[in-house]
């Protein structure tokens, strides 16, 4: 009989929203809102894009257009963090668990990524240890003994348009780079800016890897 494993301690899913848009290492002002299970919407399915090698080093690109550097390194780590919030690996809709509070999972079919060791292993190219523990203590993932995964198939984006973001150096160094990211968003659908909104995200080397760099503070701003 397949038998559930904890990821790592697994809290409550009803703290899915604060845990996930609250910003690792931080704080946070986003306002979240406490969605009931019928008012969820399905995730758009996720296909992990080839990383570029290149990307991890912010010094030799120092000298490229630096938004375009950081906003192309930055966009990466939000691809992969809306694995969390706002999308999902490709699912098999025809094997599907009901969890506790009648949550429905679906069995992870994409193949890269079907495991939560091959989870845990693409998540760890772009965050620190800490935040990618962080990540799968939440039940949105479900691991059972015999090595399959399955994922709660729900969007919890902020339903808000990105206009433009900018980004200004803090620090730079040999052990970390700092950025102040200015993301500015429609959040009512007209075209306008409404919001204004300022996080910091600081890289630092991999402690599994020196020559990469992880974010170790990182906030999911979509």
């Amino acid at each position: 009989m397949r038998k559930l494993i904890p990821t790592t301690a697994a809290v409550t899913f009803f703290l899915i929203t604060a845990l996930l848009f609250s910003s690792c290492g931080g704080e946070d002002s986003r306002e979240t809102t406490d969605l009931q299970p019928s008012e969820w919407s399905s995730a758009e399915v996720f296909r992990p894009a080839d990383k570029d090698e290149g990307s991890q080093d912010v010094t030799e690109n120092a000298d490229k257009t630096q938004d375009n550097y950081i906003n192309s390194l930055v966009g990466e780590a939000l691809d992969a963090y809306s694995l969390f919030i706002s999308t999902v690996p490709e699912i098999d809709r025809e094997d599907s668990i009901e969890y506790e509070k009648g949550l429905l999972y679906y069995r992870v079919s994409d193949k890269s990524l079907n495991t939560i060791e091959k989870l845990r292993s693409y998540m760890l190219g772009y965050f620190s240890e800490e935040i990618v523990t962080r990540l799968l203590n939440v039940e949105r993932y479900m691991a059972f003994d015999d090595g399959s995964l399955y994922v709660l198939d729900i969007n919890m984006g902020t339903g808000a348009t990105v206009l433009s973001e900018s980004f200004t150096i803090k620090e730079q160094s040999k052990d970390k780079k700092s950025y102040l990211v200015t993301v500015v968003k429609d959040k009512d659908g007209d075209g306008k800016p409404d919001v204004e909104d300022t996080f910091d995200f600081v890289l630092e080397p991999s402690k599994s890897d020196s020559s990469k760099w992880v974010f170790t503070k990182f906030t999911y701003y979509r």
